[in-house]
């Protein structure tokens, strides 16, 4: 049995923690012109470095949980992390020895270490919050999910244009560094141990439970789709505006800025909204407003009548919109569902999956991003507005 701790978590080193894999997913993407012309590659295998982040990423959602159960949240995010700060050292290697699959390599494992971020920190949401006060927790907490990035981008790109593309990693070496020491002062909120929780039986029953819960699936789809859109986002988005629009690298991380006003705006709003609303009303909500602002992207695609202005303009409001959607989707996947961190970790490896299918179609699909992007878009508004329909049936 383990004792909770009943000293409410800092939501501050939460933050620092869920913004640990946001960062070092996009940190170096103003760099991957640089990337491509230094390893001598293409557009999409320097893509891959994005998509094996998210692979690696995923596939760490579903590593923690056992760990968490058997030894603790705590313990398991100081083994999270330490493997984080090695992935980065791996990354920063790659540069001298002028071996892109070092980069590569190096990337997943950053990824799979800092993956331990995102779902511990559901977890320990989950542990200390009842339903209705995570609702308006998670909002916050949810700001460094995306806000976080766009902040590191425009580091990235201030870091690219000083010192080069592999200073980006140095940065991630020593954030992750930071946070893993932050942590410490992180209580544990475990009520009790499992000491069965590694077993590979157990582990296998505990996620068969956890995919077949249809509330638990339905609510981390949409969780996923609307990530998805954030991701696939940041793959295209320095293509868009540095070789399209002739944007610097160090101007783009400041323009890029928009949308995080738009998402920052839109977590506020979602906090304050469910006080009053009910989640599925607030999730509605964020569905029509980002549905919408892709909407009028498509037609400024069709139209031909691509700027910077028409690119971020609806961009803004889907980033407004996406928030009100998926904190609360978040909430109904988990809120209920008994064994938290492996209902954390299967929402978190629905959302990642996605997330990473969503950028390698993106990368695969030949043509035009300006025809490319808007039609893999309409499908994911397609998808969400018939699984919303369902899913809001099992509330």
């Amino acid at each position: 049995m383990y004792k909770i701790n009943t000293k409410k978590p800092s939501s501050l080193i939460l933050i620092k923690l869920t913004s640990s894999p946001s960062i070092g997913a996009v940190l170096f993407t103003p760099g991957l012109p640089e990337i491509i012309q230094y390893f001598g590659i293409s557009s999409g295998l320097a893509q891959l470095t994005l998509t094996l982040f998210l692979i690696g990423y995923a596939c760490g959602q579903l590593l923690y949980a056992p760990l968490a159960n058997r030894w603790g949240r705590r313990p398991t995010i100081f083994i999270g992390m330490g493997i984080a700060v090695f992935g980065s050292i791996l990354a920063i290697l790659s540069g001298p020895l002028h071996s892109f699959m070092l980069l590569l390599f190096g990337r997943l494992v950053m990824a799979i270490g800092s993956s331990v971020g995102l779902v511990l920190t559901f977890t320990i949401i989950n542990d200390f919050y009842h339903e209705h006060q995570a609702r308006r927790v998670i909002p916050i907490i949810s700001l460094a999910f995306a806000i976080v990035p766009f902040i590191g981008i425009a580091i990235g790109g201030g870091l690219v244009h000083f010192w080069g593309w592999n200073s980006c990693f140095y940065f991630m070496a020593i954030y992750n560094l930071f946070v893993l020491f932050m942590c410490l002062l992180l209580p544990e909120t475990a009520t009790q141990l499992d000491p069965c929780a590694t077993c590979f039986s157990d582990i296998k029953r505990r996620y068969l439970d956890a995919f077949k819960n249809r509330r638990l699936f339905s609510f981390s789809t949409l969780f996923g789709l609307t990530t998805a859109i954030i991701y696939i986002f940041a793959a295209v988005a320095p293509l868009i505006v540095i070789n399209h629009f002739g944007v610097n690298p160090g101007h783009f991380g400041i323009v890029n800025l928009i949308v995080a006003v738009g998402y920052v705006l839109g977590n506020i709003s979602s906090a304050h909204l469910s006080k009053y609303w009910e989640g599925r009303v607030v999730m509605l909500l964020g569905y029509g407003i980002f549905s919408i602002a892709i909407i009028a992207f498509t037609v400024f695609c069709i139209l031909k009548q691509m700027n910077l202005y028409s690119f971020y303009i609806p961009f803004f409001f889907a980033y407004f919109g996406m928030p009100l959607s998926f904190s609360n989707a978040a909430v109904y996947a988990t809120g209920q569902y008994e064994d938290r961190p492996t209902g954390a970790s299967v929402m978190m490896f629905i959302n990642m999956v996605l997330a990473t299918l969503g950028v390698l179609i993106m990368g695969a699909l030949p043509g035009s991003l300006f025809v490319t992007l808007p039609l893999v878009l309409i499908i994911i508004l397609v998808i969400y507005f018939f699984l919303f329909s369902y899913a809001k049936r099992l509330l």
